[in-house]
């Protein structure tokens, strides 16, 4: 490519720094060398909400609106055929794109559900999770239990709970949690002497790959 624009709605973290998984990957940030150094590439923030692209002989344009604007209005503006009006004489963003990738994430898919038996969501930077409990039963569905990424607002933006090498110890104690509760089944467990307590536990502690995992959360 000749050059890459990445638009972000929050100023970018490194997960080596955050140590959160959820963050930027050493692995992908190869964008950041060209940007720093090169000045290739670049990297934006601001609100998606507020960009629309507009088709133009086969080349995207991008275009913004400011606070209070009413997009349906600047629209009407602007001409057919005609890229937008540039918000700045320098604007970043001012020349036309061949693609545009789209990658926002996901939001729950409640549908599935009716009035009776919907979810509650979480509020703030976790609602588009189901708000639950710390068991990972629903806060307003007594006996709706969840499992894997949606469970993710217990630790979010703390621990690897919305990923596959976090949830899939987060399901194993849900796993657990159920066979009590149902069956009477006790937490599998080991009695030893307490002479060996303290060796038993700093093994554990240091081969554990469920609370590594999930620091935090589980332990």
């Amino acid at each position: 490519t000749n050059l890459i624009h990445m638009f972000s709605r929050s100023r970018v973290r490194l997960s080596w720094e955050t140590h959160y998984v959820g963050d930027l990957r050493a692995i992908n940030n190869g964008l950041l060398d060209t940007y720093q150094l090169k000045s290739l590439d670049g990297l934006l923030d601001g609100d998606v909400a507020d960009l629309k692209i507009h088709n133009i002989n086969g080349k995207l344009y991008l275009d913004t609106y400011y606070d209070g604007e009413d997009p349906d209005e600047v629209d009407a503006k602007n001409k057919p055929g005609v890229p937008p009006k540039l918000p700045t004489d320098n604007f970043a963003a001012r020349e036309p794109y061949d693609y545009v990738i789209r990658a926002l994430g996901w939001l729950f898919d409640n549908s599935i559900f009716d009035e009776t038996t919907a979810p509650q969501m979480g509020k703030h930077r976790t609602k588009k999770y189901p708000s639950i409990l710390h068991n990972y039963e629903s806060s307003n569905v007594p006996g709706m239990f969840f499992a894997g990424t949606c469970t993710h607002s217990l630790d979010f933006w703390k621990s690897a709970g919305g990923f596959i090498h976090g949830f899939r110890y987060t399901a194993r104690a849900l796993f657990h949690l159920l066979e009590w509760r149902n069956h009477g089944v006790p937490w599998p467990a080991v009695s030893l002497p307490t002479t060996q307590l303290l060796s038993v536990v700093v093994k554990r502690l240091n081969e554990g790959s469920g609370f590594y995992q999930m620091f935090s959360v589980l332990g």
